[in-house]
């Protein structure tokens, strides 16, 4: 059994003011909602987490990319 890709979640952004709290907008192919619930925004920062500790570094990512490329390009 593999366990499921954090980046599966769908589209969010933390968002964090001085002055507020913390908050999450969550997007869908239909529309966006801001999310304030402690344990909502919680679980969204354990993703974000997550997500970062599978990324390539950035230079490993633009690599990649400019690999698929190339294998596109001679498909």
């Amino acid at each position: 059994m593999s366990s499921k890709h954090p980046g599966n979640s769908g589209a969010f952004s933390v968002i964090v003011t001085q002055d507020n709290p913390d908050a999450v907008y969550v997007e869908n192919a239909r529309e966006g909602q801001s999310v304030t619930e402690a344990d909502e925004v919680a679980h969204r920062r354990m993703l974000f987490a997550a997500l970062q500790a599978v990324a390539l570094a950035p230079d490993s990512s633009l690599e990649r990319v400019r690999e698929e490329i190339k294998r596109l390009d001679k498909a």
